[in-house]
């Protein structure tokens, strides 16, 4: 099936709180939820086979025109944090949790990518500080400003990444062990065991290591923030060379985040290539 959107979560799903006295009003509004999604991709799928046909669509447009219909779908499902429905709703258009999972990878390397050019991005205004000859001081303290800014968003989406991966692969895994009580076939099922312990062998040693290149972004964005609020309020020469001592230092921690960086990202297309 061809879609012209994937199985992406920008956030992770966030949590319903208990309503009133009512200790089991989560299950239930699960329930109501699948049950909802289940209505609406059904209805969907009969009113939208019909407009495509009534539009003259192909079969790859009619295909697309539903797909970007049960998106709305799939992402009011996401926002209510309904895990189950969440799920079920991409296995109606053919995804399961290991594509799910290798989607959220990927999300993952792109954000960190971007990540990455925006710490060397920052550092580079940094520098420019550091080296300032004359002109306008307080033009280049607000385009480090602003740069140190889009810093902060940069590393909070490789962290909210990085959470919807660990969500995700845990439910795989939870799926994949859960089921292996379902073969009849002995030998099977001790493949089938081999594999999942394989898979958590390899997702462990991944996420480990998104989480060494995350745990390098709070230390450079603590120094830049220093730098950017000193030079906040000493807008002058002697500020400029107090700046300077620390220019080292911050290079040299950008380099090793960056490094890291470049290695998550290897790891992490290593793990799709075996997943897939």
């Amino acid at each position: 099936m061809i879609c012209s959107f994937s199985p992406r979560q920008s956030h992770p799903a966030g949590t319903l709180k208990r309503v009133g006295n009512m200790p089991h009003a989560r299950p239930i509004i699960a329930l109501h939820s699948f049950s909802l999604a289940s209505g609406l991709f059904s209805f969907l799928w009969i009113v939208d086979n019909a407009a495509g046909t009534g539009l003259g669509l192909t079969m790859k447009g009619a295909t697309m025109f539903r797909c970007s219909r049960y998106a709305s779908v799939i992402v009011f499902l996401a926002m209510v944090g309904c895990s189950t429905a969440y799920y079920a709703a991409w296995q109606k258009l053919g995804y399961e949790k290991r594509d799910i999972l290798v989607s959220r990878i990927k999300d993952t390397q792109e954000d960190q990518e971007a990540a990455k050019q925006q710490f060397t991005t920052t550092l580079q205004r940094f520098q420019e500080v550091t080296h300032f000859n004359g002109g306008d001081l307080e033009a280049e303290y607000n385009k480090l400003n602003s740069s140190y800014e889009d810093c902060q968003s940069r590393a909070n989406d490789v962290s909210k990444r990085i959470k919807s991966v660990e969500k995700v692969a845990g439910d795989m895994f939870d799926e994949w062990n859960s089921e292996l009580s379902q073969y009849s076939d002995p030998n099977l099922r001790a493949s089938s065991q081999q594999k999942l312990n394989d898979t958590k062998v390899r997702y462990d040693k991944l996420i480990a290591i998104m989480k060494q290149a995350e745990s390098r972004m709070p230390p450079v964005l603590t120094a830049f923030h220093d730098q950017v609020l000193y030079l906040k309020h000493n807008l002058n020469a002697s500020a400029i060379a107090s700046l300077q001592t620390t220019s080292s230092s911050i290079e040299s921690d950008v380099g090793q985040l960056i490094k890291e960086m470049n290695a998550s990202i290897a790891e992490a297309n290593a793990f799709v290539g075996q997943l897939k």
